[in-house]
């Protein structure tokens, strides 16, 4: 059940960010339209385009923010025990899951930490948006 919901969250998390990267295929164009006549210089499409991905990738976080720290209490503690589970039943030594037991909790670590987190969660939307236009 963990990994049918796991992978409903992430499948949830790229489809919202593929679909808001849309806007900056419609932002720029409609721009183009309503201001540009019809057309619309490389500069003024990538600053547009940016604009655009900038404030989707703030929502994106705030977003992720408020389900983090409200509605997924525990995430990180599951999410480990998860991973050592699955590295127990795969046979693997008590050296490598030791190693992924101590990466996890650096990880844990950087993710209790909002602004962080936060800057963790931009990097995920971010270059693929940037890289639209």
């Amino acid at each position: 059940m963990n990994r049918l919901l796991g992978g409903a969250y992430e499948n949830l998390g790229y489809t919202i960010i593929i679909l808001s990267f849309l806007l900056v295929f419609f932002g720029i164009r409609s721009y183009r339209e309503s201001r540009g006549g019809g057309q619309i210089s490389f500069s003024k499409a990538f600053a547009v385009g940016i604009s655009i991905t900038l404030i989707s990738c703030v929502c994106y976080v705030v977003t992720w923010e408020i389900l983090f720290f409200h509605f997924l209490p525990g995430f990180m503690d599951k999410y480990s025990a998860y991973v050592v589970q699955k590295l127990t039943a795969s046979g693997a030594s008590s050296a490598v899951i030791q190693e992924q037991v101590e990466q996890l909790r650096k990880n844990k670590e950087l993710y209790d930490n909002p602004l962080l987190n936060a800057a963790m969660t931009f990097l995920e939307p971010f270059p693929i948006g940037s890289s639209l236009r």
